[in-house]
């Protein structure tokens, strides 16, 4: 069983009657690009959401990109992989990837018909914050 610790709603696609049903059973967090471009400030939410637990990310649009790499190797839990929903958050992630070897530290995958591959394997795709 995997538990929900956050979801960060992108502010102009979330309702506010959704956002309450949602803060019924999940905290809700401001989303900002900004926090996640900052690899001290997306470790201190990480540590605060889920310190110690491994993790499954859900990402729209490759927001947790720039931190991924830095995260991966200080987060007290494992980031597991995640799943990205965006065409332009995959390219996000393999930017990241661009001359690395080996590529982004976990596999990320696409919706099924979305896009292609697992990402591991430096093919594919990439990606709230979903504890496993």
């Amino acid at each position: 069983m995997s538990r929900l610790r956050a979801v960060l709603p992108k502010p102009k696609s979330i309702t506010p009657a959704a956002q309450r049903e949602v803060e019924q059973t999940t905290p809700v967090d401001t989303l900002s690009r900004e926090l996640f471009a900052d690899p001290d400030a997306a470790l201190d939410y990480f540590e605060t959401r889920a310190a110690g637990e491994p993790l499954v990310l859900l990402d729209v649009g490759g927001c947790f990109a720039p931190a991924l790499t830095d995260l991966h190797a200080r987060f007290s839990g494992q980031i597991l992989g995640g799943v990205e929903d965006t065409e332009n958050g995959h390219r996000r992630y393999e930017d990241l990837d661009a001359g690395r070897c080996p590529p982004t530290p976990k596999p990320f995958y696409a919706p099924a018909g979305h896009m292609s591959s697992p990402r591991g394997d430096s093919r594919a795709c990439n990606a709230g914050c979903r504890s496993s």
